[in-house]
């Protein structure tokens, strides 16, 4: 529930004559009320409850206006109102909804920007698992599934970074000598670079090929983050040493200090698939270090996350280090690129000057 600056402080205020249902959630379950009529307004007021755990806990009061006639002595109104007390189930939502005539799946927050692919993954995953998979079998299965319908993008920006690879081997030389040259002189040391660029037929931009995997993965892993953050089914489900994908993946404590195997995992993956893609030519190399090291910063932001979602990553990682194992590029004399010094000439393939 949102609470702005809407009527008091710490209050939200919303409808106009269009509340649907109202209700509370936690992460896996949700206790909503819908009246037969729309009501009029919505209005919540934030308290602070004592208890033994925390003096000043956070609490909700709301209530629910609705549109009454006026009534006269001994006359009476009678309203109606359909309570759901359960788990926080698309379905089971999305009927109660259809049934109601009302957007009761809302409670979901599958909206925002990778609010569809959450919604499209939820159902894959239920899919997958009515036909006899488990849920972690149905992750990985999604994974697969998706590797698979972005291979030709991803071999293909595969294959170039391969092919670029050998020029950079003969490039490197020169851009040392430049950076070292020119290190006080930015604008100078550009200047070269683009010269070096040049002279080996590299287009520096087209060395951003090598993101698009990863620009790919974005929406599917917040649509992942989104779907799992939520998703009951996963409540409970083990695979292997996991016993709940919805929790992060505890085999043991040391010092009060949680040791979890999955995330380690997917660090490990992501370290490997780093190695195996060949640095860009323009690339300072303090940023070398940075990319080199970024996998230890996902290892602190998803270290607590839920084991389903590493899983995820995880898979996604090793199917990305087989791609980039099994993409071959022509025969290594096809890409090698000649460089020829101002002294030299070509010779045809005929043997003519």
């Amino acid at each position: 529930m949102c609470f702005g600056s809407k009527g008091e402080r710490n209050n939200y205020t919303q409808g106009q004559g269009n509340v649907a249902w109202a209700g509370a959630y936690s992460r896996f379950f949700a206790q909503v009320t819908m009246p037969e009529e729309p009501g009029q307004t919505l209005v919540a007021h934030q308290l602070l409850v004592p208890t033994q755990e925390k003096p000043n806990r956070k609490a909700f009061e709301t209530a629910m206006a609705l549109n009454l006639p006026a009534l006269v002595v001994g006359q009476s109104v009678t309203n109606n109102f359909t309570v759901y007390t359960g788990p926080r189930e698309y379905k089971r939502l999305e009927s109660i909804g259809l049934e109601h005539g009302n957007q009761l799946e809302g409670i979901m927050d599958f909206g925002g920007w990778f609010g569809w692919v959450a919604k499209g993954l939820l159902m894959l995953m239920n899919w997958f698992n009515g036909v006899g998979l488990s849920y972690a079998l149905s992750i990985i299965a999604i994974t697969v599934l998706i590797k698979i319908v972005f291979w030709p993008l991803t071999a293909r920006s595969t294959r170039s970074m391969k092919k670029m690879a050998a020029v950079n081997a003969k490039m490197m030389p020169e851009i040392k000598v430049i950076r070292e040259r020119y290190k006080d002189d930015y604008q100078k040391m550009n200047m070269k670079m683009m010269e070096i660029y040049k002279k080996f037929g590299v287009n520096p931009l087209s060395q951003m090929g090598g993101c698009l995997p990863m620009l790919i993965q974005i929406p599917i892993f917040f649509g992942f983050f989104t779907m799992l953050r939520t998703a009951i089914e996963l409540r409970g489900a083990e695979f292997l040493w996991v016993t709940d994908l919805s929790s992060p993946d505890t085999v043991m404590e040391i010092a009060g200090f949680p040791i979890n195997i999955m995330p380690l995992l997917m660090t490990a993956t992501m370290f490997l698939q780093m190695r195996l893609q060949p640095p860009s030519p323009g690339m300072d190399p303090a940023q070398q270090a940075v990319m080199k090291y970024m996998p230890l910063m996902f290892v602190f932001i998803l270290y607590s996350a839920s084991a389903g979602l590493c899983l995820y990553w995880t898979v996604q990682n090793v199917l990305t280090i087989v791609q980039t194992k099994m993409t071959k590029v022509e025969p290594e004399a096809e890409n090698v690129v000649e460089v020829i010094q101002p002294t030299k000439k070509r010779k045809r393939k005929d043997g003519n000057l």
